[in-house]
């Protein structure tokens, strides 16, 4: 399994309501249109909030009206490098990307967008503690 995780930012002046609405009814919508035969799973997480020392007051406690550095990690599960390079190569079409870059430009702020290939590694559950 090959696996993609992309973080994205809302664009400016866009509220995280109207950005996981627009996600979920719109851009979404457009990636199963094209890209659902390729997808093993796809899944958005919607940041509530971000843990860490920049994220923390002096006390310890996290911090009120802190702006999270994304909004949304996506997941996107791929059977194997094969169906990536197809997934890649649909994107890289030129009607199929004008039309990807004119959606995301409806709810993403692109030059904050990060995108990578990673390959899973798992090593304990709680079911497997047991």
């Amino acid at each position: 399994m090959v696996t993609m995780i992309l973080m994205l930012k809302r664009r400016s002046g866009m509220s995280k309501e109207a950005f996981r609405d627009y996600y979920e009814n719109g851009h979404a919508m457009m990636a199963k249109k094209y890209f659902a035969h390729l997808f093993m799973d796809y899944r958005r997480h919607y940041v509530n909030s971000t843990r860490g020392a920049k994220n923390l007051d002096e006390s310890g406690a996290l911090r009120k009206n802190r702006e999270e550095s994304y909004d949304a990690i996506t997941k996107i599960d791929f059977k194997d490098q094969s169906d990536l390079d197809e997934f890649e190569r649909i994107a890289s079409l030129p009607e199929v990307s004008v039309e990807l870059r004119k959606d995301e430009a409806n709810f993403l702020d692109r030059d904050a967008m990060r995108v990578s290939i990673c390959e899973e590694v798992k090593t304990w559950t709680a079911m497997n503690t047991i």
